[in-house]
C-alpha cells in the first residue's frame, strides 16, 4: 500500500490540519468515530491556528508533532483564490484579538447536538428558504478545534447561508472534516518520527492522494 508523507514546507494557506495521538485515539472513534482528536488550519507560512484549552492562538506543526503522532492534511485548491487567504488571515488576527476561548461546553454538547442536527437536517433546510433561520455566524468568542476549521471556511464565504445550515460548525469534529468534500481531499501525513506508523484503520490510510496544486 502507497502512503504519501510530506513535509511542513508543503503545506499552503488553507490546509485543514488533523491530528491524531495513540493516547487518544481509542477514546477519539467512541466518540466520533474517528482517531482524529484535534482539527486546525494552516494560515500562511508555517502558522496553524487552533483552539485549544488555551483558546484561540497560533502554533506550528513541530508543537503540535509534540502531543501528536502524526498530522493528516487536507486540501481544497478550488477555493483559496482572490482575497480569502487576506480574510482568513483578517479572521484568526481578530479571534486573537478577542480572547476567543475554548469552547468546553460545545464540546461537551456535540453529541447530542450532532444527533438532532442530522435528524433535522430537511426541516432546516426548508425553514432557510423560507427565511425563518437566522445567519450562521463564523465569529463566535468561543470555538472546540474543530469548529475553528469550520467557522473559517464560513468566514471567507467558502461555506455558503444556504449548506451552513448542513455545514455547521458546532457539529463538526475532527473526523468529520475528512468526510465532507468542502474542507479538500486528503493531500498526504506528516509524522512525528520515521518511526512513526500508520495503522491500516486509519482514517486515510486507504485513500489516494490529491495531486498537490499549488493555490493562487
Amino acid at each position: 500500500m502507497y502512503i504519501k508523507f510530506i513535509n511542513e514546507e508543503d503545506l499552503v494557506p488553507g490546509d485543514v490540519i488533523l491530528c491524531c495521538s495513540v493516547m487518544t485515539s481509542e477514546k477519539a472513534a467512541q466518540a466520533t468515530d474517528s482517531k482524529y482528536s484535534h482539527a486546525a488550519i494552516h494560515v500562511s507560512d508555517g502558522e496553524i491556528a487552533e483552539s485549544s484549552s488555551k483558546g484561540v492562538a497560533i502554533t506550528s506543526v513541530s508543537n503540535l508533532l509534540d502531543e501528536y503522532d502524526h498530522i493528516a492534511v487536507l486540501r481544497n485548491p478550488y477555493i483559496w483564490g482572490g482575497d480569502r487567504v487576506d480574510k482568513l488571515r483578517r479572521f484568526i488576527k481578530k479571534a486573537i484579538e478577542d480572547k476567543a476561548f475554548f469552547n468546553t461546553i460545545g464540546m461537551g454538547k456535540y453529541e447530542s447536538r450532532k444527533s438532532k442536527h442530522s435528524i433535522s437536517e430537511l426541516q432546516r433546510l426548508e425553514q432557510y428558504f423560507e427565511g425563518k433561520l437566522p445567519e450562521i455566524e463564523s465569529e463566535r468568542g468561543a470555538y472546540f478545534c474543530s469548529e475553528l476549521v469550520v467557522a473559517s471556511f464560513l468566514s471567507i464565504g467558502a461555506i455558503a447561508q444556504s449548506a451552513a445550515v448542513v455545514i455547521t460548525p458546532e457539529v463538526f469534529s475532527p473526523g468529520d472534516l475528512g468526510k465532507e468534500a468542502t474542507f479538500g481531499g486528503f493531500v498526504g501525513y506528516i509524522k512525528a518520527s520515521d518511526e512513526t506508523e500508520i495503522s491500516e484503520d486509519d482514517d486515510f490510510y486507504f485513500q489516494s492522494p490529491i495531486d498537490h496544486v499549488s493555490q493562487i
